[in-house]
């Protein structure tokens, strides 16, 4: 049985174990943080999920808008009521992209 370190290159496999344990920590410190954190660090697990793929493949000019509108929230100031909208949107896009993946 060959390891994940074998089929994978380095740096995805570095990244997924980093995306990882991010996510890890994020459920971890969201026990005892306000829940209003929750969204920002999805948001945030989602950005980095992107980033991956456009580093590891042949980037979707529609995912990476949406990576650069994540980091556009995440790195700018809190909204809490046009956080719902901005998911929202964001949401209907990736839809498209899974659409598009069933259709391929």
């Amino acid at each position: 049985m060959t390891s994940a370190t074998e089929k994978l290159p380095p740096h995805l496999y570095e990244g997924l174990v980093l995306l990882a344990s991010y996510l890890l920590s994020s459920a971890r410190g969201l026990e005892e943080e306000p829940a209003s954190y929750a969204p920002r660090r999805c948001l945030d697990g989602a950005r980095r999920t992107l980033l991956l793929l456009e580093q590891n493949g042949t980037p979707d000019r529609r995912l990476v808008s949406v990576r650069e509108e994540l980091e556009d929230e995440i790195m700018g100031p809190t909204s809490k009521d046009s956080r719902a909208d901005f998911m929202d949107e964001l949401c209907l896009r990736m839809a498209e992209v899974v659409k598009s993946l069933e259709t391929a």
